[in-house]
């Protein structure tokens, strides 16, 4: 289970479009008849503002502030296209829904946790119903934030105090992580975790915040239990959750705070319902999680829920099947804050947000560091001494070479260019060569039920390239045995990370890496890559 420590691993990867300055707006007023009866799309700014999302071009700089809202208990396919959430189907063709997003574990104190501090204590799945039942001593968001000078806040709806550490009334305990966090003083609860008798009225401390352009780095919102989509209960629970939300970030679009375009809001569920529901079961078996087929998880749907994507600069209907949990959220404020992973946020194939739906990628650094408990077998990530490992090719038409982009690669001067042979048009790719790395040092041949992790980050020539990454089993004597593809359309030239994930069949086979791009107008088309990586489990 991997709240306790095990480390399963999950698929990264992504889909992102960019849309022009009308196509946003399009997009966005298509979005107020998305089903019969449904509640408005969010408004857009006032006139020469920005608009929700969909705004042209790239985010002019790093996102400064992410606002969480987490709901209660429900499925994906029983919150997008659902009548009683009229107003968060529009929100997902106007702005962006990851498509496959899931918990943590059941039941829901254990994900609030997660989220928090990239694991929840064996004790919380069965419920917290007091601070000392679900203490944690770990690291956390909270604790990691102020340590690095960043400022964050807790927004309570219906606490009746500062830190309350009693239920009552619309207010539990279990929703508000921040009470059970040992590494926390007193006095940065009571000056963090603040109550709010209303989160959409233009009143209060949240709205103070908005308007003052003073939002921490991070900011937890929990709406009571009236407004969180459990109760009241059924789908006027649901109902409640949607009016709340859409008046909630009524409040946050047409806000300076979010119209300065440095503010992101993640809008999720704890967990989800449905036959398999278990307390304590593992939320992020990717095997069992996918396929997600019209919404629908292929075993696990009460682990599948809705994950909106709020952004100015987030591409308007941007739909994302990549593989993420609670720990995705994690990694995210992590990486956008430049702090160390926690716990399982730290996992290889925990994919962050970050370069995804137009939320930009820290780049210009290093590659990524090989995540702890894994072992990298690729041997020449960035290409920085050469190109060795790196000459074989996807097919006979493809030419791959070694250049220096102009402005650098991802991480310093050279990157390889991948482009079809002259007179050539359509798909062409790079494979590992021979391959150097599975069976070879410093890999062995492939463990049955091990996992490989490939990565790259690439960019397009124009926009609207096709990308896959192919991590692929074939036995010594040439047959296939498996593989896992991730292809994403790339809506712009900047750089963007692309992962795929595949769990070995048999031991004793070969490994093989594809980076390909499949619709490529010519031989003057490429694509460009940099930090190629393929990561497998250490032992």
């Amino acid at each position: 289970m991997r709240g306790t420590g095990v480390e399963l691993p999950r698929l990264r990867g992504r889909l992102r479009g960019q849309a022009t300055a009308l196509g946003g707006l399009l997009l966005a007023l298509a979005g107020l008849a998305v089903t019969a009866g449904s509640a408005p799309a969010p408004a857009l700014a006032a006139a020469a503002g920005l608009a929700t999302c969909g705004n042209p071009g790239l985010a002019p700089g790093p996102v400064q502030h992410v606002i969480l809202v987490m709901f209660e208990n429900n499925s994906y396919s029983g919150v997008i296209g659902s009548s009683s959430a009229p107003y968060q189907t529009s929100l997902a063709a106007q702005c962006g829904s990851a498509t496959a997003m899931f918990g943590a574990t059941h039941a829901s104190a254990a994900n609030y946790l997660a989220v928090s501090a990239g694991e929840y204590p064996p004790s919380s799945p069965a419920g917290c119903g007091s601070v000392a039942a679900c203490a944690d001593a770990s690291d956390n968001l909270y604790h990691q934030l102020s340590a690095a000078g960043q400022s964050w806040r807790g927004y309570v709806e219906s606490m009746p105090s500062p830190c309350a550490a009693t239920s009552g009334g619309s207010y539990k305990i279990g929703h508000n992580p921040i009470l059970f966090y040992t590494d926390l003083t007193s006095a940065q609860c009571q000056a963090g975790d603040l109550p709010a008798d209303s989160l959409t009225a233009a009143s209060g401390v949240f709205w103070d915040d908005l308007q003052n352009q003073a939002l921490p780095a991070f900011s937890w919102v929990t709406p009571n239990l009236d407004n969180d989509g459990d109760g009241p209960a059924g789908q006027a629970g649901l109902q409640a959750a949607d009016t709340w939300l859409q008046n909630f970030l009524g409040l946050v679009t047409q806000s300076p705070s979010y119209q300065a375009g440095n503010t992101l809001v993640l809008v999720t569920y704890d967990e989800g319902t449905g036959p398999d529901y278990a307390t304590g079961e593992d939320c992020t078996t990717m095997s069992l999680d996918l396929p997600v087929t019209s919404g629908v998880s292929a075993h696990q749907d009460s682990c599948h829920t809705p994950l909106l994507v709020v952004y100015p600069y987030t591409p308007a209907g941007a739909s994302d099947g990549t593989f993420f949990d609670l720990y995705s959220i994690t990694r995210t404020v992590e990486d956008l804050f430049g702090l160390p992973y926690l716990g399982h946020a730290g996992d290889a194939q925990t994919a962050s947000l970050a370069g995804h739906f137009g939320i930009p990628l820290a780049t210009g650094t290093a590659c990524p560091p090989t995540a702890p408990g894994m072992t990298e077998l690729s041997g020449n990530l960035s290409l920085e001494s050469g190109q060795s490992g790196w000459t074989g090719v996807f097919n006979a038409t493809s030419r791959v070479t070694r250049v220096q982009p102009p402005g650098g690669s991802y991480d310093g001067s050279w990157a390889l260019q991948v482009a079809p042979a002259s007179g050539n048009s359509g798909t062409a790719g790079v494979n590992n060569a021979g391959p150097v790395w599975v069976p070879g040092p410093p890999g062995t041949a492939s463990t049955a039920a091990s996992t490989y992790a490939g990565s790259a980050f690439v960019r397009g020539s124009v926009p609207g390239e096709q990308v896959s990454l192919l991590v692929r089993e074939i036995t010594p004597g040439g047959t296939g045995a498996g593989f896992h593809t991730t292809t994403m359309t790339l809506g712009d030239t900047a750089w963007h990370q692309v992962t795929s994930t595949y769990t070995a069949q048999a031991s004793g086979d070969l490994i093989k890496y594809s980076l390909y791009a499949s619709n490529l107008a010519s031989s003057a088309q490429y694509f460009q890559a940099d930090c190629l990586s393929l990561q497998t489990p250490t032992g």
